[in-house]
């Protein structure tokens, strides 16, 4: 840069003044940035700041902390401002910082690791708070070996006995083979997924083939046999298999496994269903045959076992009941001991018999307990006879709700609503519509009803001039009109009256707004108030009744709405003509 100056103007002056100028400005900048690095360490507790980072205001903070870092590692960052980065936790060396805070984080889990197994040799792929334990031993051991680990480093790592070489040997094995046992009470199976079990599986295959070739001290052989460890693996599918059918059996209480029982990798239906085919061409030995006989294997067809268990508790039921007519939920104890449903084992045997695959054997069985296998026409012919009882007591069959002949008879309201729901579905056959009609079945009693509520209401319309009726007012079949009045509102909400149904409704004044609707009963009370007592004159002490009290709010209520001018003209009306309103009222 060169600069120009006037001829009376001194160089050495300029220069000076130059300096001074560029010094306090550098200085003022330095200090700036320090302050939104203060700003942001008391906002969020670090000054870790990526380069892209800005302040508020715009100011490049992160590139100003990098410039820092840069002048740390150079020695151009004066004593004052490092004291004051070392103020609000600055990172001068963030690698080195990262580089720390793995070594403390891994020294955590190597001591908890050392705590729980007294050693520094972790299974393969074995993590613990984000840390591969494996993985960051072999870091610090290779640090080691290049004479990079800081010696306090090194010696706590010596004190949980480091292995420093890095290489296991044969005897380091045979003790992680021990370990394994110590820890799971077993040695590993091919079934074991962790990948340390799966080394050790591979390892004692090899310790086989050392022991045929002679290759192993008599001392490890007695104390691995002390262990349980199996050395003729030819043995072992039976023992397992073994094992896993008492397991099954501690744990249901019997030996008959569903086709996907799986237990350590062992499928113990495939296996019991082999054991039955060895017992059958005699290869079970006379010891075999004893432990599984022991367990409760059952030697024959287990669908024959579950069959006989079933059938036992039919014939006991029958022997108690004198029949097969099962009641819902009763219960019995199968061939493994469970809880199993009597009525749904009875209706799978019609099924069989309907589907031509009960045998003829077990028909014999059932028929001679006198096993309905047409219970649908059994049914049909008690109900039928008990409607027909009925028709010649009381000459109809409009029958009331709840209605049986005799104590255990068939409920015939409930009879008559399943054989109506079952024409209307296409579902009855000819021949029973033809006995039901020859009765005067009413096949819609519904619209029948219907009609004579209408009939009833345009009685009380007349009388009245309207249909709503005070709130306890029933009709002739004994129906509360103002409940029936509100299924209809209902009804019509959900579009299920027919627009002739709408109609006459309509002709009568019904009133669909169920606001409304509430308004016109409590005037009926009122009327009725008014029919008993001759007035509507209604204090506050004389509504002792939770009814009358209702009343006298609600005369209340209305009186307080006309004076506002918020009645509607026609309740204005009705409430006129009872003397609530008007009148010097």
């Amino acid at each position: 840069m060169t600069f120009t100056l006037p001829e009376q103007y001194q160089d050495g002056e300029f220069l000076q003044h130059l300096t001074v100028r560029l010094v306090k400005s550098a200085t003022d900048q330095w200090w700036d940035g320090y302050a939104r690095l203060a700003a942001h360490y008391a906002t969020f507790g670090h000054t870790r700041i990526s380069g892209t980072v800005l302040a508020e205001d715009g100011f490049r903070l992160g590139a100003w902390v990098k410039a820092c870092r840069v002048a740390y590692r150079q020695n151009r960052l004066a004593p004052d401002r490092i004291t004051a980065l070392e103020k609000v936790d600055f990172v001068f060396d963030p690698l080195q910082a990262q580089a720390d805070e793995r070594w403390e984080k891994g020294l955590v889990v190597a001591r908890g690791f050392y705590a729980e197994n007294g050693h520094l040799r972790p299974p393969n792929g074995f993590r613990r708070n984000g840390i591969t334990l494996g993985q960051w031993l072999t870091r610090y051991r290779r640090e080691a070996q290049r004479g990079e680990l800081a010696e306090d480093r090194k010696k706590l790592l010596t004190d949980m006995d480091m292995d420093w070489r890095g290489v296991r040997t044969w005897d380091d094995r045979i003790r992680e083979l021990k370990d394994f046992h110590t820890r799971h009470g077993r040695f590993a199976t091919a079934s074991d997924a962790d990948p340390e079990a799966a080394r050790l599986y591979a390892m004692q295959s090899r310790l086989r083939m050392a022991r045929k070739k002679d290759r192993l001290s008599e001392a490890l052989i007695e104390e691995l046999d002390q262990l349980g460890f199996e050395w003729d693996t030819a043995a072992t599918p039976w023992r397992t298999g073994l094992a896993a059918a008492a397991a099954f059996r501690e744990q249901h209480g019997h030996l008959c496994p569903g086709r996907y029982a799986i237990i350590d990798g062992v499928n113990v239906y495939e296996w019991t269903v082999n054991r039955r085919q060895d017992h059958k061409a005699g290869r079970l030995t006379d010891a075999e045959f004893a432990a599984l006989d022991e367990l409760g294997m059952i030697w024959g067809s287990v669908d024959e076992a579950a069959w006989n268990s079933a059938f036992a508790a039919a014939s006991e039921f029958h022997a108690t009941h004198g029949h097969l007519r099962i009641p819902e939920r009763t219960m019995y104890t199968d061939h493994r001991g469970k809880r199993a449903d009597l009525k749904a084992w009875i209706h799978r045997q019609r099924d069989f018999h309907r589907a031509g695959s009960l045998t003829t054997k077990r028909f014999k069985k059932l028929d001679a307990l006198g096993l309905d296998w047409r219970p649908s026409q059994s049914r049909w012919e008690t109900n039928l006879a008990a409607l027909q009882e009925f028709y010649a007591t009381y000459g109809h069959l409009n029958v009331p709700p709840g209605h049986r002949n005799t104590p255990d008879g068939p409920n015939l309201a409930n009879v008559l609503t399943h054989l109506r729901v079952r024409k209307r579905a296409g579902d009855l056959d000819n021949e029973r519509i033809e006995a039901l009609e020859a009765l005067g079945i009413d096949w819609n009693p519904g619209s029948r009803a219907w009609n004579s509520m209408i009939a009833t209401l345009r009685e009380y319309h007349a009388e009245q001039g309207t249909i709503h009726t005070p709130a306890d007012c029933c009709s002739q079949d004994g129906v509360n009109i103002q409940d029936w009045l509100t299924r209809q509102r209902n009804l019509y909400k959900r579009g299920k009256l027919t627009s002739q149904q709408i109609d006459t409704l309509n002709e009568l004044g019904m009133v669909w707004d169920a606001h409304a609707a509430r308004w016109m009963s409590n005037l009926g009370a009122a009327q009725q108030y008014r029919a008993a007592h001759g007035h509507l004159i209604i204090t506050h002490l004389s509504a002792a009744a939770p009814e009358i009290r209702k009343l006298y709010s609600w005369i209340r209520y209305n009186r307080l709405q006309h004076e506002a001018g918020k009645l509607r003209p026609w309740q204005s009306k009705e409430l006129e003509k009872l003397g609530v309103i008007g009148n010097g009222n």
